[in-house]
């Protein structure tokens, strides 16, 4: 391997130690990842921004950051990260993926883009997503379809699609995500790469005009765990931006993995009571659930009594949050160049009656209490992270789903949402392929602010099944 593909497949870790002991200076890994985008990139299309150029200033500037010393104040001086294109960063494209806004720009730089650049990292470029970012897919009307690097013509996932794609072909150690149902979880186990949901306010977020949202929010997409948790540090703890952000709790994500992970006891329930999984997703899963067993946990096949979730999200969580964005546009005089799901849901939301809205408030609260209850008698709960596995391109779901209602073809396939109407940690480690070499991912899921526990459980997962040595051709061998 030369040193430019040892570069682009190095940790974040790695590459910041390398800048601070002056082995790598970031200029040079700019241009190692410049050369992986400008080769990848045309057949991924995970990026739907990247200038080489502003790459290389960006890294001169760094450069001279580094011969200042800066490196001990600044945890990621020197590494690479890209950005959601649906995150708002001030001056660049800011089209949520619709022909309609095509040309429009962000007008501010989000918490998290400002906490990244403010570490030092260096900025790559904007990852694709589907139109506003609604759907577990990552393809729209303006930039296309992100091709899944592991499965050439299928999805990589959404809607955190691009960023998923970017760092499973080399082309990020560190990429942002955004996640309303699973949108950082259902690319990384599409891509087989690491992806963590926080809790809800966790990391400080404007993605929805409201602001009271926690049930949306920013996180990391990685190779490895260690890189998750040094994310989780520079983007964590509480900002005017968002009302409902938590105060920081003082807690180093990297310190917390090498705590010890003895006496787990863990729940292991492979539907979660939501509808079928596909075989062989299941055998995947249950082989590296071993994995735990390597490590010492008690495991019982059990799962919250919490009934089906999908209505009462979907109704009152995920609808209403989308139905926000009616007064963007004349959705319905847009068919043809908006999705119709997209719309049938815009509509659907201005529609919800406020009983409805009540009975899944209603719901919810039942829900935590269950949750509560659960996660006293057990420590984490062990899942698939998806009932499938990646899909062709110009499918909006698995098809055993097509034809069924809007919010059906959405959450039907998905054993992610009910963690984002809990507000709770969840993540997607990479648990293996099945025959036919689709990725598949294991999702681990924490009670009320568990983030650490889940990243910890996570790393210590990845010690006995490790997976970033792994990597999809032609972008590299194993």
């Amino acid at each position: 391997m030369n040193q430019q593909q040892e570069i682009v497949w190095s940790t974040a870790d790695d590459l910041a130690t390398a800048v601070i002991s002056g082995d790598l200076r970031p200029s040079e890994i700019a241009e190692a990842f410049i050369e992986q985008i400008e080769t990848t990139n045309p057949s991924v299309n995970a990026y739907i921004y990247f200038e080489a150029d502003e790459v290389r200033e960006e890294a001169k500037r760094l450069d001279q950051q580094v011969a200042e010393g800066k490196g001990k104040t600044k945890p990621i001086l020197g590494v690479p990260y890209a950005i959601k294109g649906t995150t708002s960063m001030q001056g660049y494209p800011m089209d949520l993926g619709l022909e309609a806004f095509r040309g429009q720009t962000a007008d501010y730089d989000a918490v998290v883009v400002k906490r990244l650049r403010n570490a030092g990292g260096l900025f790559l470029g904007r990852t694709n997503f589907p139109e506003t970012a609604y759907a577990s897919f990552s393809d729209n009307h303006v930039y296309g379809p992100t091709h899944n690097p592991w499965v050439p013509g299928h999805s990589a996932g959404g809607s955190s699609g691009g960023s998923a794609a970017a760092v499973a072909a080399g082309m990020a150690p560190l990429a942002e995500g955004g996640d309303g149902g699973g949108s950082i979880r259902i690319p990384a186990s599409l891509c087989g790469v690491y992806g963590f949901k926080p809790s809800g306010g966790r990391i400080p977020h404007s993605l929805k005009a409201s602001r009271y949202n926690p049930w949306i929010c920013h996180g990391p997409l990685t190779r490895t765990v260690k890189d998750a948790a040094l994310m989780m540090n520079v983007m964590v703890g509480p900002d005017a931006e968002d009302p409902t952000s938590l105060p920081f709790d003082g807690v180093d994500y990297v310190a917390e993995l090498d705590r010890p992970l003895k006496g787990l006891k863990l729940a292991w329930s492979p539907d979660l009571g939501l509808g079928p999984v596909d075989p062989e997703v299941l055998a995947v899963c249950f082989d590296a659930l071993q994995g735990f067993v390597e490590l010492g946990a008690e495991i019982v096949e059990d799962r919250p009594n919490w009934g089906d979730p999908e209505e009462a999200f979907w109704a009152g969580v995920f609808a209403p949050g989308w139905g926000e964005e009616y007064a963007l546009l004349d959705w319905e005089s847009y068919r043809g160049q908006i999705d119709d799901n997209l719309i049938d849901m815009i509509q659907y939301a201005l529609n919800v009656s406020g009983r409805e809205r009540a009975d899944a408030a209603n719901f919810r609260g039942k829900m935590w209490d269950e949750w509560a209850r659960f996660t006293s008698e057990y420590d984490l709960l062990i899942t698939p992270t998806l009932a499938d596995t990646a899909i062709p391109h110009g499918m909006v779901t698995p098809e055993r789903l097509q034809g069924s209602s809007t919010g059906h073809q959405i959450f039907g396939w998905l054993l992610t949402y009910p963690f984002n109407t809990l507000l709770t940690p969840s993540a997607s480690v990479p648990a293996g392929f099945t025959p036919g070499g689709k990725p598949v991912g294991l999702q681990i899921s924490g009670g009320h602010l568990a983030d650490a526990l889940v990243l910890r459980a996570s790393h210590a997962f990845e010690q006995v099944r490790p997976w970033a040595h792994l990597r999809p051709e032609p972008w590299g061998v194993e």
